[in-house]
């Protein structure tokens, strides 16, 4: 497959819930979460050593015409996969979330190369903690389920044909912006999200590298 046929899989196929709308940008704009920035490892595979094998996150600050945006790129590396995201960072009460939309770069025949954006986005609380790691939750599939269920929160549950196992249907969050952040503060993000990160990840360059252990919830 050539590179520029890389198709954003972790928007389009994950179980990460679909949402129409991001959270909306603060009042006094937006701002770059400086702990974010720079290149990470995932502790999934942890063998002590950065192999190839390894899921990798490069963080940068988003400039045009030499300008910070606010936003930021991410280049995600899954099994030498490449993923490019845009997004941004807001709070919801002491909880970070890194708002993303990702791109696939479509090559035509003709040689041209357009780079697109799908219609929808992914939400992840994460937290930095005091020894520089990064952590992401995934957000609870039956909390949300109900919620959707109950009419508490727009959206949808669509069934996955031929889908086995665990959450075997995917979850399309309807809400407006102004409506996810209402329902986020009123229910609280810790009571949303997964007990334990879905993802933990060291900086690259880790001189005095500590032993791993899950965060607390954010």
């Amino acid at each position: 497959m050539a590179a520029w046929a890389l198709i954003a899989t972790a928007l389009l196929t994950s179980c990460y819930p679909k949402f129409d709308n991001p959270l909306p940008i603060p009042e006094d704009g937006l701002k770059v979460d400086g702990r974010l920035l720079g290149s990470w490892a995932s502790v999934s595979n942890d063998k002590g050593a950065f192999t190839s094998d390894d899921v990798y996150a490069h963080i940068y600050p988003q400039r045009e015409l030499s300008s910070p945006t606010g936003k930021v790129n991410v280049y995600h590396i899954d099994g030498g996969e490449l993923t490019f995201y845009e997004g941004y960072t807001v709070k919801i009460g002491d909880t970070s979330i890194l708002c993303l939309t990702a791109f696939r770069m479509v090559e035509y025949a003709d040689g041209g190369v357009e780079r697109k954006k799908p219609s929808q986005y992914i939400l992840i609380p994460y937290k930095v903690t005091d020894d520089g790691m990064l952590h992401i939750w995934d957000f609870d599939h039956e909390e949300l389920k109900k919620h959707i269920e109950s009419g508490k929160l727009k959206g949808e549950v669509i069934p996955q044909s031929g889908k086995m196992g665990q959450n075997p249907e995917q979850l399309r969050i309807k809400a407006s912006s102004e409506e996810l952040a209402e329902f986020f503060n009123v229910v609280g993000i810790g009571g949303l999200v997964d007990s334990n990160p879905d993802d933990s990840f060291r900086r690259l360059i880790e001189p005095d590298k500590k032993p791993f252990a899950p965060p607390e919830k954010p």
